[in-house]
């Protein structure tokens, strides 16, 4: 049992992190003031957790029976990832890093302003991730559902492995990919240098699974690049 089944965190003055984890008895994460950081995960007969304002940190994955997120203002860390019956996630605006893999009934990634990593992979139903402005690290390899991505300029890492519909009849997906390969070029000029261009299709075996159209198009891009350039 955690403090929370017992009642004792009423007792406790100025909490501000809270860790419940595999308490196979809580059932509900009360309103705690004050509380900034609050772990939560595997607690599998967890079914609701309160708004708790203020607080910036939330980690409740592995909870299989949570169906629903608050909507927490000022959060900048949620990270729900294998949350088996969690439908749809809340818009939180000011979110920073999102962790949601796993989430196999989640269908779409909503609007946030301000995210700058998403981490999506696993989440096999998922059809639709939004062009989030400023966004820079996204992981969304073996969502087998996602039909397309989004042109995302500030992008700097993306895997995409076994996605198998994202090249196929996707008219944005070569102009996508365009814009993708120029960034990679443009980072692999300016942090790897002339003399380790050879490293290129390496890199490119990072953004694209191997036999796909995209790690084809990516290591021709890459090969016609350095020959110009020598």
């Amino acid at each position: 049992m955690c403090i929370i089944c017992t009642g004792e965190y009423k007792t406790v003055e100025n909490l501000t992190i809270l860790n419940c984890a595999g308490c196979a008895r809580v059932t509900e994460i009360p309103m705690i003031c004050g509380l900034q950081t609050l772990d939560c995960s595997n607690c599998t007969s967890l079914i609701k957790i309160s708004v708790i304002p203020g607080l910036k940190r939330l980690i409740c994955s592995n909870c299989t029976i949570l169906t629903e997120l608050p909507v927490i203002p000022r959060l900048q860390e949620l990270y729900c990832c294998n949350c088996k019956s969690l439908k749809e996630l809340p818009i939180i605006c000011g979110l920073i890093i999102l962790h949601c893999s796993g989430c196999i009934k989640l269908v779409e990634i909503p609007m946030f302003s301000g995210l700058e990593t998403l981490f999506c992979y696993d989440c096999t139903n998922l059809i639709k991730i939004p062009a989030i402005c400023g966004l820079q690290n996204l992981v969304c390899s073996r969502c087998t559902s996602l039909t397309e991505l989004p042109t995302i300029s500030s992008l700097r890492e993306l895997y995409v492995y076994r996605c198998p519909w994202l090249s196929q009849n996707n008219p944005k997906f070569a102009e996508n990919l365009k814009k993708l390969r120029f960034l990679q070029k443009k980072l692999m000029r300016r942090y790897i240098g002339k003399k380790l261009e050879a490293l290129s299709p390496q890199i490119s075996e990072i953004y694209y699974s191997p036999g796909c159209k995209g790690y084809e198009l990516a290591k021709r891009s890459f090969y016609s690049t350095s020959s110009q350039e020598n």
